[in-house]
Protein backbone atom coordinates (compact mmCIF):
# COMPACT_ATOMS: atom_id res chain seq x y z
CA UNK A 1 0.00 0.00 0.00
CA UNK A 2 3.47 2.64 -0.58
CA UNK A 3 2.82 3.81 2.99
CA UNK A 4 -0.67 4.75 2.61
CA UNK A 5 -1.84 4.99 6.17
CA UNK A 6 -5.98 6.39 5.30
CA UNK A 7 -7.29 5.61 1.72
CA UNK A 8 -11.08 6.93 1.52
CA UNK A 9 -13.04 5.98 -1.77
CA UNK A 10 -16.16 8.10 -2.16
CA UNK A 11 -19.06 6.13 -4.29
CA UNK A 12 -22.15 7.39 -5.20
CA UNK A 13 -23.67 3.89 -6.02
CA UNK A 14 -24.92 2.30 -2.61
CA UNK A 15 -24.09 -1.50 -3.86
CA UNK A 16 -21.20 -0.14 -5.53
CA UNK A 17 -19.81 1.24 -2.62
CA UNK A 18 -21.13 -1.65 -0.21
CA UNK A 19 -18.91 -3.94 -2.58
CA UNK A 20 -16.00 -1.84 -2.23
CA UNK A 21 -16.38 -1.75 1.63
CA UNK A 22 -16.42 -5.97 1.41
CA UNK A 23 -13.15 -5.86 -1.12
CA UNK A 24 -11.07 -3.16 0.57
CA UNK A 25 -11.05 -3.88 4.19
CA UNK A 26 -8.20 -1.48 4.98
CA UNK A 27 -10.64 1.60 3.12
CA UNK A 28 -13.01 4.06 4.65
CA UNK A 29 -16.15 3.71 2.21
CA UNK A 30 -18.05 6.71 1.93
CA UNK A 31 -21.32 6.36 0.20
CA UNK A 32 -22.92 9.85 -1.23
CA UNK A 33 -21.79 12.56 -4.03
CA UNK A 34 -18.27 13.41 -3.64
CA UNK A 35 -19.30 16.79 -4.48
CA UNK A 36 -21.31 16.73 -1.01
CA UNK A 37 -18.48 14.61 0.67
CA UNK A 38 -15.53 16.25 -0.05
CA UNK A 39 -16.69 19.46 1.30
CA UNK A 40 -16.73 17.30 5.10
CA UNK A 41 -12.97 16.64 5.53
CA UNK A 42 -11.16 19.26 7.06
CA UNK A 43 -8.48 21.66 4.99
CA UNK A 44 -4.88 20.56 4.40
CA UNK A 45 -6.31 16.62 4.94
CA UNK A 46 -5.27 14.73 2.19
CA UNK A 47 -1.24 13.97 0.99
CA UNK A 48 -2.91 12.61 -2.30
CA UNK A 49 -6.08 12.39 -4.35
CA UNK A 50 -7.52 9.86 -7.31
CA UNK A 51 -10.13 11.07 -9.03
CA UNK A 52 -11.86 8.01 -11.36
CA UNK A 53 -15.11 9.39 -12.08
CA UNK A 54 -18.13 8.42 -14.23
CA UNK A 55 -19.92 11.46 -15.90
CA UNK A 56 -23.53 11.56 -15.05
CA UNK A 57 -24.64 13.63 -17.73
CA UNK A 58 -23.70 14.26 -21.36
CA UNK A 59 -22.38 17.59 -21.19
CA UNK A 60 -20.28 16.54 -18.23
CA UNK A 61 -18.43 13.74 -20.80
CA UNK A 62 -14.67 14.22 -20.95
CA UNK A 63 -15.09 17.14 -18.47
CA UNK A 64 -16.06 15.40 -15.17
CA UNK A 65 -12.50 15.31 -14.48
CA UNK A 66 -11.91 19.08 -14.62
CA UNK A 67 -15.29 19.50 -12.35
CA UNK A 68 -14.03 18.14 -9.45
CA UNK A 69 -10.51 19.41 -9.82
CA UNK A 70 -11.98 23.05 -9.36
CA UNK A 71 -14.05 22.02 -6.55
CA UNK A 72 -11.27 20.28 -4.99
CA UNK A 73 -9.40 23.11 -5.11
CA UNK A 74 -11.82 25.62 -4.09
CA UNK A 75 -12.00 23.01 -0.82
CA UNK A 76 -8.35 23.25 0.03
CA UNK A 77 -8.52 19.25 1.15
CA UNK A 78 -5.31 18.65 -0.94
CA UNK A 79 -2.19 19.25 1.45
CA UNK A 80 0.65 21.58 -0.25
CA UNK A 81 3.09 19.04 -2.07
CA UNK A 82 0.21 16.84 -2.24
CA UNK A 83 -0.76 15.12 -5.23
CA UNK A 84 -3.43 14.84 -7.86
CA UNK A 85 -4.04 12.64 -10.11
CA UNK A 86 -7.44 11.79 -12.52
CA UNK A 87 -8.38 9.51 -15.53
CA UNK A 88 -7.86 11.63 -18.72
CA UNK A 89 -9.43 10.11 -21.79
CA UNK A 90 -6.22 10.29 -23.76
CA UNK A 91 -4.04 7.63 -25.25
CA UNK A 92 -1.48 10.38 -26.22
CA UNK A 93 -0.10 13.52 -25.22
CA UNK A 94 -2.25 15.57 -24.21
CA UNK A 95 -2.06 19.66 -25.83
CA UNK A 96 -0.47 22.36 -24.35
CA UNK A 97 -3.17 24.28 -23.34
CA UNK A 98 -4.86 21.48 -21.29
CA UNK A 99 -1.63 21.49 -19.53
CA UNK A 100 -1.71 25.57 -19.13
CA UNK A 101 -4.93 25.07 -17.78
CA UNK A 102 -4.10 22.68 -15.09
CA UNK A 103 -1.02 25.12 -13.76
CA UNK A 104 -3.53 27.79 -13.60
CA UNK A 105 -4.67 26.20 -10.38
CA UNK A 106 -1.42 26.30 -8.84
CA UNK A 107 0.09 22.93 -9.47
CA UNK A 108 4.04 23.66 -9.40
CA UNK A 109 4.73 20.13 -11.18
CA UNK A 110 3.08 18.67 -13.80
CA UNK A 111 3.64 15.07 -15.68
CA UNK A 112 2.18 12.79 -17.47
CA UNK A 113 2.70 8.94 -17.13
CA UNK A 114 1.49 6.33 -19.97
CA UNK A 115 0.09 3.63 -18.22
CA UNK A 116 -0.19 -0.30 -19.78
CA UNK A 117 -3.87 -1.64 -18.95
CA UNK A 118 -5.06 -5.22 -19.50
CA UNK A 119 -8.66 -4.86 -18.83
CA UNK A 120 -11.18 -8.22 -18.21
CA UNK A 121 -12.45 -9.64 -21.83
CA UNK A 122 -15.76 -8.61 -20.54
CA UNK A 123 -14.42 -5.01 -19.95
CA UNK A 124 -12.84 -4.72 -23.35
CA UNK A 125 -15.01 -3.38 -25.85
CA UNK A 126 -14.71 -0.01 -23.97
CA UNK A 127 -11.35 0.52 -24.24
CA UNK A 128 -9.29 2.00 -27.27
CA UNK A 129 -6.00 1.19 -26.37
CA UNK A 130 -3.85 -0.92 -24.54
CA UNK A 131 -2.40 2.16 -22.65
CA UNK A 132 -3.60 5.86 -21.21
CA UNK A 133 -2.28 9.00 -20.23
CA UNK A 134 -1.89 9.20 -16.12
CA UNK A 135 -1.44 13.15 -14.82
CA UNK A 136 0.82 13.60 -12.01
CA UNK A 137 -0.25 16.71 -10.52
CA UNK A 138 2.05 17.84 -7.30
CA UNK A 139 -0.12 21.21 -5.57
Amino acid sequence: SRGVSNHFIIELNKHIGLQAESNHSNSKVVIGNWEDEILKFPKNYFDGILYDGYPLDVKSVHRDGIDFLSKMMDSGILKKGGIFTFYVDATNEVSSAFVDFLFEFGFSEIDFERVLIDPPKRERQHCYSDHFIAPSLRF
